[in-house]
């Protein structure tokens, strides 16, 4: 587990950098019995994607990183397609999720798979300095 989360802290360094997550993030993501880690791996077996679905009443994505090589290759949309089967076999009425305002291709996504903003958290990010946009998803 502790080699796991090391691969998948280090993947999300690359994807976003400055991310509060680190190895001890995923280790309690991994480890908790309402957090489902999804792995995404080439046919090496090297990590190329991950995701992280909180499930309790409602799901909420806390993370999609996709390695910058296979971006725009559908990996992604796999993800998010195996996130809303679970969150359909574990009951949740809704999903929630938020992203950079300034994420025009996770917007893009998210809004394909049906999510639609509901608030923002203005200046929510620094470094840029970004407002947060939220999003929901009814199931």
């Amino acid at each position: 587990m502790e080699d796991r989360a090391c691969e998948l802290a280090e993947a999300d360094k690359g994807c976003f950098p400055g991310s509060p997550w680190g190895k001890e993030g995923f280790i309690s993501s991994i480890k908790n019995s309402y957090d489902h880690c999804l792995i995404a791996a080439d046919d090496r077996g090297e990590l190329i994607a991950y995701s992280i679905l909180r499930i309790l009443d409602s799901a909420e994505i806390l993370i999609i990183g996709v390695v910058k090589e296979m971006r725009r290759k559908g990996v992604a949309a796999a993800l998010m397609e195996e996130m809303i089967g679970i969150c359909a076999e574990n009951g949740a009425r809704e999903m929630f999720l938020e992203v950079r305002a300034g994420n025009e291709a996770a917007l893009a996504l998210y809004e394909k798979y049906g999510f639609s903003e509901i608030t923002r958290r203005r200046d929510y990010y620094s470094n840029p300095r970004e407002d947060a946009v939220i999003m929901r998803k009814r199931l």
